[in-house]
């Protein structure tokens, strides 16, 4: 049986649950629209199927060659609205990324960093946007959300 374990520093004081949904297939879906760094960077993207939603990609070099190279993906929502909509990935997947959530603003800004070799070709990476409707067809899920509680530490 897997075990799954959640790591969420930020997490609200105020929010005490916290809902999981989930569900898994064998096929990989293919992404609603993929683009590389350099077509994207300085442009606002809409996807077809989630109009709500935007996203915006900036690159920022660092100060020395040995300094990560960072690309930055903002997703903006309308405030107060759901979040989960879209998966965003590269591929091959980056050693790092980090995801913030706000929702009172509406966004989730993803960070990625790329160091040493990565760096070089990154103006070709390869950005994938998947519609997280069309994740879930046909896949195998759990019948409803599953809330748990969040411990604190």
């Amino acid at each position: 049986m897997p075990i799954l374990q959640f790591f969420a520093p930020f997490w609200p004081p105020e929010a005490k649950e916290a809902e999981i949904r989930l569900w898994c297939k064998l096929d990989k879906t293919p992404p609603e629209k993929q683009a590389s760094v350099a077509e994207l960077r300085g442009k606002t993207l809409q996807l077809e199927n989630v109009p709500e939603a935007t996203f915006e990609l900036e690159t920022q070099r660092g100060a020395t060659a040995s300094d990560p190279y960072r690309i930055i993906v903002t997703e903006r929502h309308p405030p107060g609205g759901d979040l989960a909509l879209v998966k965003v990935e590269m591929a091959p997947a980056p050693e790092s990324i980090k995801r913030r959530y706000n929702y009172k603003t509406g966004t989730i800004g993803q960070y990625v960093l790329l160091r040493g070799h990565h760096r070089r070709g990154s103006r070709s990476i390869p950005v994938l946007f998947t519609a997280n409707n069309k994740l879930a067809e046909g896949a195998i899920a759990a019948p409803r959300p599953l809330k748990v509680t969040v411990p604190r530490e």
